[in-house]
């Protein structure tokens, strides 16, 4: 508005000014709302900028203790001293009441060096026929030299004199072809391959360096695969005994197969261990691998969606996972909620491990009040948001809310470890189970087909069962390979 506008207005009368000054209100009402616009506008991206800054934040400052990376993502330099695990004051190195192993004598060795002596020292006298007044003896343990033995089977074929009939001598049932492998060299191709981890060129390398004998990578894909091929029967039986376990921890983690993610899913008890290579990693999966479905008891595992849609089982969290989580928010926020829910969970296992498994119901009250009461204080740190329209973008919520929430929503399945003894406060059995398949994947690269990936998880299956009940890996898979027998122990 400027002068000369106001005084032609004001030579043409009083309406003329007030319609002037209206169209200026509505000039700067319109003005108003487009700052106001873009004020909010702004603040949205500042908050959305400061979300992610967090975010970077958080990112780079996430390691092993205090998320779920691998220690293998971990830098190379130094960490500070932030181990979950609390100083027992024991000393390195074995403990009271554990059972030790060393070198102790044979009484009837292999064999026999005799070191004679012929000569005096000093006077150079003949000692041939003195008599031997004593013996010291020490003994060497060692491996024999080994080479590859050709057993040769014969035959033999005769024409009765009687009738004239042609009549021949039956091999032994293993003994199929003119030329063939035996069943020791199957077995080590199939423990070194799938237990020891080595690749099929570097086992190839280590028959020919140990044994001077040279075999190709193809015979050696050929054994693994016949080998993998025997354990139908112990895949249909591993599942059966799940299914009748009262307990059973699950995992998931994702291997490359013909370069592409898939997801190898392992299920586990305390003797017994199933794992299965699926596209997908949700309950697509589950449903098709076919024994979460029908499973009644206590399932353990890390709190992905998925498994809580089994609503027949009664879910377990892992609290190592939490743990970690916990250790992470505290680092980056300073929330203390963090800090004490994590004291707390330490300290309710700790009580469980003093009592062996029998805590009394004042225990498990005076547990569920302080877990109450820290979910308390970390409210005061996630005020509820305002309620929004449709038309508004619901804004991202923040790890911490996050996980606070999932402290309040889960409450009964992260304290389950306290209702009875045997149910266990993390996952570790599923966890140690499936690690040795990254250990694989970073000899290996990726598996090339999904057949080589299926015929991998059911051999690791059968070898950790194989543990778990302790059984020798080496004699177990060779018994598989001579006799067709299983040395496994199931539920009927």
């Amino acid at each position: 508005m400027t002068m000369e506008q106001i005084c032609q207005s004001y030579h043409m009368g009083l309406e003329a000014i007030q319609n002037l000054f209206m169209e200026e209100h509505l000039k700067s009402t319109v003005y108003i709302q487009q700052l106001e616009a873009e004020n909010k506008r702004l603040k949205e991206t500042v908050a959305s900028l400061q979300m992610e800054i967090q975010k970077l934040q958080a990112t780079s400052q996430k390691n092993s203790s205090n998320s779920h990376k691998p220690p293998s993502t971990d830098s190379c330099k130094k960490p500070l001293k932030k181990s979950l695990r609390k100083k027992t004051g024991r000393k390195s190195g074995g403990q009271i009441g554990h059972k030790g192993y060393r070198l102790a004598p044979v009484e009837n060795p292999h064999h026999i060096v005799t070191h004679p002596i012929f000569l005096c020292s000093k006077c150079q006298s003949s000692l041939e026929q003195e008599q031997i007044v004593s013996r010291k003896k020490r003994q060497v343990f060692d491996l024999p030299s080994t080479k590859i033995e050709v057993t040769q089977y014969e035959s033999e074929g005769k024409v009765c004199s009687n009738c004239l009939s042609f009549e021949e001598g039956l091999f032994l049932p293993h003994v199929t072809k003119s030329v063939q492998y035996g069943s020791r060299i199957q077995s080590l191709v199939v423990y070194l391959i799938n237990y020891q981890m080595l690749s099929y060129a570097r086992t190839a390398a280590y028959i020919r360096d140990q044994f001077g004998h040279t075999i190709s990578e193809g015979t050696l894909v050929h054994m693994n695969r016949v080998f993998g091929e025997r354990l139908d029967v112990f895949e249909e039986k591993a599942k059966s005994h799940l299914l009748q376990s009262r307990i059973v921890h699950f995992d998931e983690t994702g291997i490359r197969v013909n370069r592409e993610r898939q997801w190898l899913h392992t299920m586990s008890t305390k003797d017994i261990n199933l794992q299965v290579v699926h596209p997908k990693r949700g309950k697509e999966a589950m449903n098709e691998i076919g024994v979460l479905p029908h499973f009644s008891g206590i399932a353990v595992h890390d709190g992905w969606a998925s498994y809580f849609g089994y609503k027949q089982s009664q879910h377990i969290l892992c609290n190592a996972h939490l743990l970690r989580d916990l250790q992470g928010i505290f680092e980056q926020t300073g929330e203390t909620w963090a800090e004490n829910m994590k004291k707390l969970l330490c300290d309710a296992k700790q009580l469980k491990e003093e009592q062996e498994g029998k805590l009394t119901l004042w225990d498990l009250l005076e547990i569920e009040q302080a877990y109450e009461a820290i979910l308390q204080d970390g409210a005061a740190c996630h005020p509820p948001q305002a309620e929004k329209n449709r038309s508004q973008k619901r804004s991202k919520q923040s790890p911490s809310k996050n996980l606070w929430d999932r402290f309040v929503r889960d409450k009964d399945a992260i304290l389950g470890f306290l209702t009875h003894a045997d149910i266990p406060f993390d996952n570790n059995e599923a966890e140690r189970d499936i690690r040795m398949a990254k250990v694989k994947q970073k000899v290996s690269g990726t598996f090339r087909t999904e057949d080589g990936a299926r015929i991998f998880c059911l051999t690791r299956s059968f070898i950790q069962t194989a543990q778990k009940q302790g059984k020798p890996v080496f004699h177990t898979i060779e018994q598989l390979i001579r006799e067709g027998t299983m040395d496994i122990a199931f539920i009927n």
